[in-house]
């Protein structure tokens, strides 16, 4: 057994027959740990097992099965909002151990020790096949995308360096007035362009692992209704809202009144459960304000009743930027106390309610989240293309606050959540690194301006880099990308870890890149490297070519 490990002062939390991947932070201090048990057994497999890393793997289509795989995900009890000052998350991490899948795509056992545990499992048919992924790969609960803009797609990579405001004008609002689909054309050249288009990017967000993503569309019904139909055909589980929107916008691109924006709203909403259901469908409704400068109070209040009527979900956007901030509190509402609370006074902050962004979010506003149970979604990637800031997602879990990730695409740049989730880390540390290097210029230039040599060697002796909170690591970043988005979706019953009773939604990766592989992946994997290096190298190298397979509720959809 080999422990690497950093200077700590938290005790790592060992589970049976696994070991554990923590993440802590406290007070002036942090840690990150590495217990990897890596066999003999994986390193010559490794070596002499070519076919392991072949993309022709016989993986099962439907359930009932069973697969034999290393394994990570964030454990139950590692709510990063309520664990230490400054939060944590632990990563459990079963080098050899099955997931057991019934006929419905339920996970019914996990034998944490395959080698053990296969011949006593009770829920285990004898007739049932056990599907083994080799030393190679590495299964993970299918990542949860908590905020994309579904129509904003074809224009990513356009408009960085814009604020957000000029942005909204120059490229949001009329490519997404352009997905409208008149009333005489529902199954005309108009709604077959549309759905093209949803195809794409349905089908481009599961191959990069994201198994369940919450859309935000256009203000259009219909439109909505397709990017829907398209989600629940290619078998992505998805929360599919139409954007509501009265004012404060392009008149080609602005509902006409907040009692005919909130008509159009219902009437999306009631389709959709008629077609899918309440709860236990793949596909659901959420009620989406596209942000509060767009809507009006009534508009406001109407879907707040809406959301309350059927108990539905609420997504928009919360303080991002500076310019939309000080608009929100001076002009629009200037009776609230915070961005949060316009929400709150409309009936639209709720344990439903999952707002993107968050950047400029005091304390105050945060304690009004935390107290209304609602979550916000880190968009790192928009965040600094749009130059909005850097939004502090340890501050927000330290009031208690849930957490999860946002692709946010066309404002991010990439819909991959494997992307997203390295702009996270890169955010964390950009924060550390500027608070320090701003103290750091502050005495470089007080030691510049004194000219007694004596005074220059004791400010410069005096210097120490000061206490910044910790940043965020690879166990954060899996933990809000998976069981921290299912939390903020109200899905944490349902998806985001291997517990027995939650849906098999599930991540297969690959790591083909090694002596006579055929398929080259931005990750090198060495003999020596154990199933968290592996985690490692995919979160902060990998990209769809490493995806190799992904489930949704047990059933294979690439």
């Amino acid at each position: 057994m080999r422990l690497r490990r950093w200077p700590s002062s938290c005790p790592l939390r060992v589970h049976s027959h696994s070991h554990s991947y923590s993440s802590c932070s406290g007070g002036r201090r942090h840690c990150r740990r590495f217990l990897d048990v890596s066999s003999s057994s994986r390193s010559s497999s490794l070596a002499s097992a070519s076919d392991d890393f072949s993309r022709d793997l016989d993986l099962p289509l439907h359930p009932p099965f069973a697969i034999r795989a290393s394994i990570v995900h964030s454990t139950r009890d590692s709510n990063v909002s309520t664990r230490g000052s400054f939060g944590c998350a632990d990563l459990e991490v079963l080098d050899d151990a099955i997931v057991v899948v019934d006929a419905h795509g339920i996970i019914a056992e996990v034998i944490k020790d395959a080698a053990s545990g296969q011949s006593s499992s009770k829920h285990m048919p004898e007739d049932i096949v056990t599907h083994n992924l080799g030393p190679s790969r590495l299964l993970l609960p299918g990542f949860v995308d908590a905020h994309a803009h579904a129509p904003q797609y074809e224009f990513v990579g356009n408009g960085f360096g814009l604020p957000l405001l000029q942005w909204l004008d120059t490229y949001t609002f009329p490519t997404e007035a352009s997905y409208a689909i008149p009333h005489d054309d529902h199954e005309g050249t108009a709604a077959a362009r549309v759905r093209a288009k949803y195809e794409r990017v349905v089908a481009h967000s599961l191959k990069c692992g994201t198994t369940t993503c919450s859309y935000l569309n256009c203000i259009d019904g219909p439109s909505s209704l397709v990017l829907a139909d398209v989600a629940h055909k290619a078998g992505q589980r998805a929360l599919v809202g139409k954007v509501s929107m009265d004012a404060n916008a392009p008149d080609f691109y602005r509902e006409t009144s907040a009692d005919a924006a909130a008509a159009d709203a219902r009437t999306f909403v009631e389709a959709m459960l008629e077609r899918y259901g309440q709860e236990n469908s793949l596909v659901m409704p959420v009620v989406t304000p596209r942000f509060a400068p767009t809507c009006s109070s009534s508009l406001l209040a109407q879907l707040g009743a809406l959301a309350d009527e059927y108990q539905l979900r609420i997504q928009s956007h919360l303080s991002e930027n500076v310019d939309e901030c000080l608009w929100v509190l001076s002009e629009l509402f200037p009776g609230a106390g915070s961005y949060a609370e316009v929400y709150e006074t409309h009936g639209l902050l709720t344990p439903r309610t999952y707002l993107a962004h968050g950047v400029f979010s005091t304390k105050h506003e945060r304690r009004v989240m935390e107290a209304a149970g609602a979550s916000v979604v880190h968009c790192a990637s928009s965040n600094a293309n749009l130059m909005s800031g850097f939004a502090d997602v340890r501050a927000w879990q330290d009031d208690g606050v849930t957490v999860s990730l946002g692709t946010d695409v066309a404002g991010g740049s990439s819909i991959s959540m494997l992307t997203t989730a390295r702009r996270t880390l890169e955010n964390s540390n950009s924060i550390s690194i500027l608070r320090r290097q701003m103290a750091a210029q502050d005495v470089i230039c007080r030691v510049e301006a004194e000219r007694d040599e004596e005074r220059r060697r004791s400010l410069a002796s005096a210097w120490t880099s000061p206490d910044a909170p910790p940043t965020l690591s690879v166990a954060d970043v899996l933990h809000m990308a998976t069981r921290g988005g299912a939390k903020a979706l109200n899905l944490d019953d349902v998806v985001g870890g291997f517990d027995v009773g939650m849906h098999f939604d599930a991540v297969c990766a690959t790591f083909p890149d090694v002596p006579g592989g055929d398929v080259l992946t931005p990750i090198c994997l060495r003999e020596s490297d154990g199933t968290t290096q592996m985690l490692e190298k995919l979160l902060l190298c990998g990209d769809e070519r490493n995806i190799e397979a992904v489930y949704v509720k047990g059933t294979r959809r690439i």
